[in-house]
């Protein structure tokens, strides 16, 4: 994570950075303490979990967090050519064989979900 300040609006952004592509994503917030820029700080984390599954919610279990993050793992594993070039040569597999291989883990990447407790 990096911060950065913004000279013109006072904003700091909290950059978060993928390891594997580099893609960046910014929260801006604000530190003056109004009611009205904790209303955006909430706005702007609502429309994150709205645009992006993975983000979760405050009802997240930890069996969905989990897969969700399993999930967004082997997708980045089969989008980067060199990673699973990597995979199939320590592996001793072929691409295709380690591209199915993934593929078949994101139906359950965690197992079978927990029972749920009945209220």
């Amino acid at each position: 994570m990096n911060g950065q300040v913004c000279p013109v609006r006072g904003l700091t952004a909290a950059l978060y950075r993928c390891v594997l592509c580099g893609l960046t994503v910014a929260l801006y917030t604000v530190y003056s303490g109004a009611m009205g820029d904790r209303y955006n700080i909430h706005s702007q984390l609502e429309h994150l979990q709205s645009k992006y599954i993975g983000t979760g919610h405050a009802d997240t279990t930890m069996y969905e967090w989990l897969t969700n993050q399993h999930r967004d793992s082997f997708a980045s594993y089969m989008g980067h050519f060199d990673m699973l070039n990597y995979f199939a040569l320590c592996e001793n597999e072929a691409k295709a064989r380690i591209r199915f291989n993934l593929m078949e883990r994101m139906l359950q990447p965690c197992g079978q979900p927990p029972e749920k407790p009945e209220e």
